[in-house]
């Protein structure tokens, strides 16, 4: 059975290389010109803040507050059509938008075209903000050939695991998220689980491929020379432990993305769900009558992935870059989102503030799950993205899932992944080493 997909649409190849060679506008003047704009402090400005996600109403009526001559408008587009939108409105003389939030998965999409900002310009100079950043964040901001700044990622999701503490309970198994996460360090430990509730037709794991994927999610997909990088023993491992889950019956094939995965969910058969940070609220809309009996831990086999991260560009066609980047300097750098749950600050003086940290989720049975996000994000590393990056991703996903369903081997199935990705995007590849070169 193939993956059901949830986070990301399929792509043309062909689009790729469209998106290498041009989004429509070129830079037009020098870098580093002052912006010739509206006066924003005499003024009244509105800005077009597109973006995939809400939840930005508080930000924005501190924001006007502190500049009462700068007025902000959200569009929120389905995750499914933004990035196709946000590309349309590059395209145009004058855009449509003045702010684009932009998921990381998509990010490759945008940080090797023309269309976005520099934001290391003198007219913005986020260099002064280099320092108190996260190093990794910072260079995912940077367009692919490392000379621009594209973006500010705002904040990082780490990958985590949910757990019904109950169910982990009256199998005598630790229910404590710290004994839990060290117990599940040793892979018979957690086969061990797999196999105790598998007789009561209860699964700890989605799809078999999701064993791979969360033991190699903090690993990119090409090198900074764009050479192929999972081809090493942690991915070898990853794929004998899933090989051993299989034998085992270990997966139901389906996710709580599914109607049958949510009635199963909702008939307590997922124990054990392995999501981005933002997990909690998504299951807590998915199934509120279990509040208080899941818990949030690491991932197993002592692993520590990353999930995605919101990334905010100015497109070079908006006419308000000077209010817009105001909007960008006090979301990320001067406004510590009280209610940002689930996901960590890029910007280092907004983490450790004990006063989110302290936040008790109630659907988590009132624990502290912020003070889990960020202590495992300070362990987990973000990577930068590539064009190649989504369609790459399909490709590792099918054959790693059809692999180990086959009951192929580790190096069968680096092997396939290999010479597909060398029929598939060895175009696409030079035209990238062409670019940046």
């Amino acid at each position: 059975m193939r993956r059901l997909r949830t986070y990301l649409s399929i792509i043309i190849l062909g689009s790729i290389i469209m998106s290498l060679v041009s989004c429509g506008r070129m830079n037009s003047g020098e870098t580093g010109d002052k912006l010739e704009q509206p006066n924003v402090d005499s003024e009244i400005v509105e800005l077009q803040l597109w973006s995939y996600y809400g939840g930005l109403d508080e930000i924005i009526e501190a924001f006007e507050k502190e500049n009462p001559n700068i007025k902000v408008k959200v569009s929120t587009f389905p995750y499914e059509e933004y990035e196709l939108k946000y590309k349309e409105s590059m395209l145009k003389e004058k855009g449509d938008a003045d702010i684009l939030i932009i998921d990381s998965n998509e990010y490759g999409e945008f940080n090797s075209i023309n269309g976005l900002e520099n934001l290391l310009d003198d007219k913005y100079n986020a260099t002064k903000y280099k320092e108190d950043y996260d190093k990794e964040l910072w260079e995912l901001g940077m367009s692919i050939d490392k000379t621009k700044l594209l973006g500010l990622p705002v904040a990082s999701a780490p990958i985590v695991t949910y757990y019904r503490a109950d169910i982990m309970e009256s199998y005598g198994f630790p229910s404590d998220p710290k004994e839990l996460a060290e117990f599940m360090r040793d892979v018979d430990n957690w086969l061990e689980i797999g196999e105790k509730l598998k007789i009561d037709d209860k699964y700890i794991v989605q799809w078999i491929g999701d064993i791979v994927r969360i033991s190699t999610s903090d690993m990119a997909y090409f090198n900074e020379n764009l050479e192929y990088q999972r081809d090493n023993e942690r991915f070898k491992e990853a794929v004998e432990i899933a090989r051993k889950a299989r034998d085992l019956g270990l997966s139901p094939y389906n996710d709580i993305w599914s109607e049958t995965g949510i009635k199963m969910l909702k008939e307590d058969k997922f124990a054990m769900l392995y999501l981005g940070s933002w997990g909690a609220s998504e299951l807590e809309a998915l199934v509120p009558e279990q509040k208080g009996k899941w818990r949030v831990t690491a991932l197993p086999f002592g692993a520590y992935g990353w999930n995605n991260a919101s990334i905010v560009s100015i497109p070079e066609n908006s006419e308000n870059k000077e209010a817009a980047w105001k909007f960008v300097e006090y979301y990320i750098f001067k406004y510590n989102d009280k209610n940002r749950l689930g996901s960590v600050s890029g910007y280092l003086p907004f983490r450790g503030v004990e006063e989110s940290l302290k936040h008790k989720n109630e659907f988590l049975g009132g624990q502290e799950d912020q003070r889990v996000y960020e202590e495992l994000m300070s362990k987990t590393q973000e990577y930068s993205v590539t064009p190649l990056d989504k369609a790459m991703f399909e490709l590792w996903d099918d054959i790693v899932n059809e692999g180990l369903e086959n009951g192929h081997k580790s190096d069968e199935i680096l092997a396939n992944i290999k010479s597909q990705l060398n029929s598939k995007f060895s175009k696409e590849i030079k035209i990238l080493k062409n670019k940046i070169k």
